[in-house]
């Protein structure tokens, strides 16, 4: 008997999934492994745990930090004003 791979099921994740992935992660869109695995199961019809795919990112050479929800520096002038006058409109009901 002659040794070779181990039977069992055939990968599910495909080269054309890594291919889509590199495709959504080149835009300027920040995405997270929920949001990229809703975009796999919407196209390709698989489901996977989270797990997976920050898995495969990571053997695609991807990481990822958490993303921030201030703007780095300080605001411009003409954008403080309109913060200024979007919070009195909305502290006057508007």
């Amino acid at each position: 008997m002659e040794d070779g791979k181990p039977p069992g099921a055939r990968p599910r994740w495909t080269p054309a999934m890594s291919a889509f992935l590199r495709e959504l992660l080149a835009g300027e869109e920040a995405w997270t492994a929920p949001r990229l695995l809703e975009a796999l199961e919407r196209r390709f019809f698989v489901t996977f745990h989270p797990g997976t795919v920050r898995r495969k990112l990571l053997e695609m050479g991807y990481g990822w930090k958490r993303t921030r929800y201030v703007p780095t520096g300080k605001p411009k002038e003409e954008e403080v004003e309109g913060f200024k006058a979007a919070l009195g409109e909305a502290e006057r009901g508007g």
